[in-house]
């Protein structure tokens, strides 16, 4: 699966902000970047839901506008906020509808 350039460089900026908080002692700075760093991985569990349908220029659209079916709340913001769940309940529903068997592609709760 090919991801997204955008998301290729937020993996490699997250990584490099938990070797630098590491480097420097500050585990308050850890914590955030591992924060970060987890966001990211929801990020390309809901980017793989996406690659079935969407290409990955369309995935960066589609991650980065108002989406209808969550209610005009940006993906993104959500991805931000922590609040993954109803993301991963949108793409699996449209996957289905398209034919798509639902899956269970990330260690952070049951989607199906």
């Amino acid at each position: 699966m090919e991801l997204p350039e955008s998301v290729c460089r937020e993996v490699v900026q997250t990584l490099g902000q938990v070797v630098y908080a590491w480097q420097n002692g500050g585990l308050a700075g850890v914590e955030s970047a591992v924060c970060q760093c987890e966001r990211t991985l929801r990020k390309i569990s809901i980017v793989q839901l996406l690659a079935d349908i969407y290409t990955p220029a369309e995935i960066d659209t589609w991650l980065a506008s108002p989406q209808p079916l969550l209610d005009g709340a940006v993906p993104n913001d959500l991805i931000m906020d922590g609040r993954v769940q109803k993301i991963m309940q949108v793409i699996i529903g449209l996957r289905e509808k398209i034919g798509f068997a639902p899956q269970r592609l990330s260690p952070w709760g049951n989607y199906t």
